[in-house]
């Protein structure tokens, strides 16, 4: 019996990858399922969504505010709270999912580049598979031209 791999919500609906995290992603699965139904057609247009974060986009302050609004009304028509203390608003850069996401585009944290700049010279095959596993995401901000 094959096991789901870590569950996520996108565009397209709900998805889940196809390479197990061990036992963390079962717990995880009927949250994205709940989250990607009361959501769904919001995805991707107004929002984005990853497991238990919301991130609501827009340019005017008034369609952030109306988006806004929507996403809530939606939240609590199913049950769902959000929590006031975790909210972050009215920001032009974010920090989601491992990147910095502004109206210049998305882009590796500093931190995640530091660690691939600074990672020292391998001198066995181990160290150089770790390193090729570490840059093998952030290869599209380093090489110009490479699709992403």
């Amino acid at each position: 019996m094959r096991k789901n791999g870590l569950p996520f919500v996108c565009a397209v609906g709900y998805l889940s990858s196809s390479v197990s995290l061990s036992d963390c992603a079962e717990p995880l699965q009927p949250f994205c399922e709940v989250m990607s139904y009361v959501l769904g057609d919001y995805i991707g247009t107004i929002c984005l969504c990853y497991l238990d974060d919301v991130v609501i986009f827009g340019k005017p302050q008034k369609e952030l505010l109306d988006r806004l609004d929507l996403i809530l009304k939606r939240l609590h028509e199913f049950g769902l709270k959000d929590k006031p203390s975790k909210c972050v608003l009215f920001r032009t850069e974010i920090t989601f999912l491992g990147h910095l996401v502004s109206a210049a585009g998305v882009q590796p944290l500093h931190d995640k580049v530091s660690a691939i700049t600074d990672w020292p010279t391998s001198h066995c095959i181990r160290y150089v598979r770790a390193f090729f596993g570490l840059v093998g995401y952030y290869y599209r901000w380093f090489i110009e031209g490479l699709p992403p």
